[in-house]
C-alpha cells in the first residue's frame, strides 16, 4: 500500500487553530495581536533562504504547535517574542535597513545586540525588547478569566429573546493606574530587560515592541514631552508617554486627558529617569506599534549625543548621519532636544 507524506501545517494554520481553539471560550492578546499575513510572509522568506527568518519560522512552528490548550501561556510568550523579532527584521527590512545576526549572539558567556546592519559609513547594532503585561502571566490569566466569564454570561442568556452582548475591557496595566504608572512600568520592563554588555558592544539603537504593552500611543504626539489635545474628551495639554519613557525625569509632572471638561488633568510626578538617561549609550531608542488594521508603526527618539566612551566597536556615522538614518526608518522622530516637536504640537 503506497502512502503519501502528510503535509505540515503552515505557520498560518498552526495559528488559525490556536486562534480557534480560544475562540467564543476565552481570549489570548498575543495571539490576537498576531497578524497571519505576517506569519506567512515569515515562512516565505525562510523558505526562501533567509537564514533569520528560517530560523523564526522554525521556533513558531514549535512554540504555536505546543499550544495544546488556553492555559498554556508559556509557549504563547515564546511564540509572541519571536514574532516580534521577526516583525523588527521585516519592519526594517522593507524600509531598507537589512539585518543579520550579530557574529558571536548566544555564545557563551558573551553579551551582544541581536542584531547588526551594515551601513556604508560603519556597522550599526540593534537590540529587540519585547514587553510583556504588567504582571506577566497573572495578568495573562486573569484577562482570560474574564473573557471566559463573559463568554459564559453570553451562552447562559442564549436562549432569551433578543440580541446579546458582553463586554470585556483588555488592559495590559494595572486597571487602577493612570499615566504616570504606564510609563513607569513601561520604564522598568525596558530597562530591566537590558544588559550593559549588550549595549556597549557597538554603537546600538534600542527597539521596543509595543504588541503587548501599549502605551497611549496612536499619534506621533506621544513623542514630544507635552502637546495640546484639541478634540474628545477636552481641550487639554498632555504629556506624550513615549517621551517620557525615553527621557522623562524624576520631578516631571505627568499630565492626562481629563475624562470630561473641567476635570483637572494633573496626575503625579514621574518617580523614574527614562531609558535613554540611564543608558545614554545608546543612538536612540525605536518603539515599535503594531495596528489590528494596518501595519505597525515605528516612532523614535534619537540621542544626538550618545556617551560611546565605554562602547567597544567605534561608531563611524557621524552625529547627522544618525540622525538620518534613524529617520530614514521611522513613521515619526523626534530628538533629545525636542527639534522635531513642532510637526506634533497639535492633536486633533
Amino acid at each position: 500500500m503506497n502512502t503519501q507524506p502528510t503535509s505540515q501545517p503552515s505557520i498560518a494554520d498552526e495559528h488559525l487553530r490556536v486562534a480557534q481553539m480560544m475562540s467564543g471560550l476565552t481570549l489570548s492578546w498575543p495571539i490576537q495581536m498576531m497578524n497571519r499575513a505576517l506569519l506567512a510572509e515569515i515562512e516565505s522568506r525562510g523558505s526562501a533562504g533567509e537564514p533569520l527568518m528560517l530560523e523564526c519560522a522554525r521556533d513558531l512552528k514549535r512554540y504555536l504547535g505546543a499550544i495544546q490548550q488556553p492555559e498554556d501561556y508559556s509557549p504563547v510568550a515564546q511564540a509572541y517574542a519571536v514574532y516580534a523579532e521577526a516583525l523588527a527584521y521585516i519592519l526594517l527590512d522593507k524600509r531598507k535597513v537589512r539585518l543579520e545576526r550579530t557574529p558571536g549572539t548566544g555564545g557563551h558567556g558573551q553579551k551582544r545586540p541581536d542584531f547588526l546592519h551594515k551601513h556604508s559609513k560603519g556597522d550599526v547594532y540593534f537590540e529587540v525588547k519585547c514587553l510583556d503585561f504588567q504582571g506577566g502571566v497573572t495578568r495573562h490569566k486573569n484577562l482570560a478569566d474574564d473573557a471566559l466569564e463573559v463568554a459564559a454570561d453570553l451562552d447562559g442568556r442564549a436562549h432569551q429573546a433578543g440580541v446579546h452582548s458582553g463586554v470585556l475591557e483588555i488592559s495590559a496595566f494595572d486597571e487602577t493606574g493612570g499615566p504616570a504608572e504606564r510609563i513607569e512600568t513601561l520604564i522598568d520592563k525596558t530597562v530591566g530587560n537590558l544588559k550593559g554588555g549588550q549595549l556597549k558592544y557597538g554603537p546600538c539603537i534600542l527597539i521596543v515592541d509595543m504588541g503587548r504593552l501599549q502605551p497611549e500611543a496612536q499619534h506621533p504626539c506621544s513623542l514630544l514631552p507635552v502637546y495640546y489635545n484639541d478634540g474628545f474628551p477636552s481641550p487639554a495639554c498632555v504629556s506624550g508617554e513615549l517621551w517620557h519613557v525615553a527621557l522623562g525625569r524624576m520631578g516631571d509632572m505627568i499630565y492626562q486627558l481629563p475624562e470630561f471638561e473641567g476635570k483637572s488633568n494633573l496626575t503625579r510626578t514621574l518617580q523614574r529617569e527614562g531609558v535613554l538617561h540611564q543608558h545614554p549609550e545608546l543612538l536612540g531608542i525605536s518603539f515599535i506599534l503594531p495596528r489590528l488594521s494596518r501595519e505597525a508603526d515605528i516612532y523614535s527618539i534619537w540621542n544626538e549625543q550618545p556617551d560611546l566612551t565605554g562602547v567597544h566597536n567605534a561608531c563611524g556615522l557621524s552625529e547627522l548621519e544618525i540622525g538620518e538614518f534613524i529617520s530614514s526608518y521611522s513613521d515619526a522622530m523626534n530628538d533629545t532636544q525636542n527639534t522635531y516637536g513642532f510637526e506634533y504640537v497639535r492633536r486633533p
